[in-house]
């Protein structure tokens, strides 16, 4: 069976919310499946599904061997990311906390189960602004050196983001991202990263600095770095960490409340009616009925603009077939991007900034040709 590019990427979807119905296809559409799982990053996730489900030793021996493999490769993100943690505290404790971890970082030491065979990259954390020289001198004093950008770029990510450039460790390459805020301040939405930090939750352990974000605050970094930042790359993952969230917290009517109440509050209620949105659209991601409509009630976009937006968002978060050009997904890949920087930056200065980077990628062509 042939499956467009879109529609190979619906029935993984599918087969990750039923994995005990990819017994039943095809060698072919197995192997399909496994592919799409590795290039999303989401092979052990998918593998674990069946797992969980005692249905593993039901395998073939081909995609046995591919989700042992898969297994040990995120049990081995999961030990360096413990490292690099402990590292980073090592060398950071001469300054005060608090130390939030994000991202995959908080997912995984967390415990979260949605997190149990979830790959990382880097290490994330968020530190109270004033802290920053502190925290950056202190990495760099163990090991730890900023990631080389030219003068612009350095100004760029000073003055305007809510980081400072990546360290990256002279020996064994991690990356470590410090940020401030989870936007950054240029940008039309301005959640307070105070908040954040005053309601983070400690992580047991002899450091009391090292904690995560709370519940409400979780899922509301998560979809203000999906629906916010324009990279798509991991973004069906990313859709996974939020229906794991809403899953884990949802206990009962007051977490929806709260988020409701938190996303106001931190000027996040846009992001949070896409992340909702497309949590129930892609994953069918248990939610109550109202929820979804309060939040377009509250700050909800036109009707042709909520179109136009699920209609790009469903391009980039459902993965397209390994083998066969989306030009329909790199075009919505290309718009939200933009889109991004529009949220990110007033007119005039991002009018500026993609003017610099236009003159800098012609200067690149023009001395690769020489």
């Amino acid at each position: 069976m042939s499956f467009s590019s879109q529609l190979s990427g619906q029935k993984f979807i599918h087969f990750l919310r039923h994995p005990e119905q990819l017994l039943d296809a095809s060698p072919e559409i197995q192997d399909l499946m496994v592919r799409i799982a590795r290039g999303q990053g989401l092979l052990a996730r998918l593998g674990d599904e069946l797992r969980k489900r005692q249905l593993l030793d039901a395998c073939p021996p081909r995609l046995a061997r591919q989700f042992e493999g898969a297994f040990v490769i995120a049990q081995g993100h999961a030990r360096m990311l413990r490292w690099e943690v402990n590292r980073i505290q090592r060398a950071t404790r001469d300054c005060p906390g608090p130390l939030v971890l994000l991202k995959g970082a908080a997912y995984l030491l967390g415990g979260h189960d949605w997190a149990h065979e979830r790959l990382v990259s880097d290490v994330d954390i968020l530190v109270d602004r004033n802290n920053l020289h502190c925290i950056e001198e202190g990495l760099k004093e163990h090991g730890w050196e900023a990631v080389k950008l030219d003068e612009y770029d350095q100004r760029y990510y000073r003055d305007w983001m809510h980081e400072i450039p990546p360290l990256r460790h002279s020996h064994r390459a991690t990356e470590v991202d410090v940020h401030h805020n989870i936007l950054p301040p240029t940008g039309r939405r301005k959640p307070d990263p105070q908040r954040l930090l005053k309601d983070a939750t400690s992580l047991p352990g002899d450091d009391p600095r090292l904690a995560i974000l709370c519940p409400t605050d979780m899922v509301l970094h998560n979809i203000a770095h999906l629906f916010q930042d324009g990279d798509f790359r991991s973004g069906l993952r990313q859709l996974l960490d939020l229906d794991g969230m809403l899953r884990t917290f949802s206990t009962g009517e007051q977490f929806w409340k709260d988020l409701r109440t938190r996303a106001q509050t931190m000027d996040l209620v846009r992001p949070l009616y896409y992340g909702l949105l497309m949590a129930d659209r892609i994953l069918r991601t248990p939610m109550p009925s109202n929820i979804i409509e309060d939040m377009d009630r509250i700050d909800g976009p036109n009707p042709l603009l909520r179109v136009l937006m699920v209609h790009l968002m469903d391009n980039v978060l459902i993965p397209t077939h390994p083998d066969k050009s989306n030009r329909t997904a790199a075009m919505a890949g290309w718009l939200l991007y933009l889109r991004s920087h529009w949220l990110r930056m007033p007119p005039l200065l991002l009018m500026r900034h993609l003017w610099i980077k236009s003159r800098r990628k012609g200067a690149e062509k023009q001395h690769a040709t020489v």
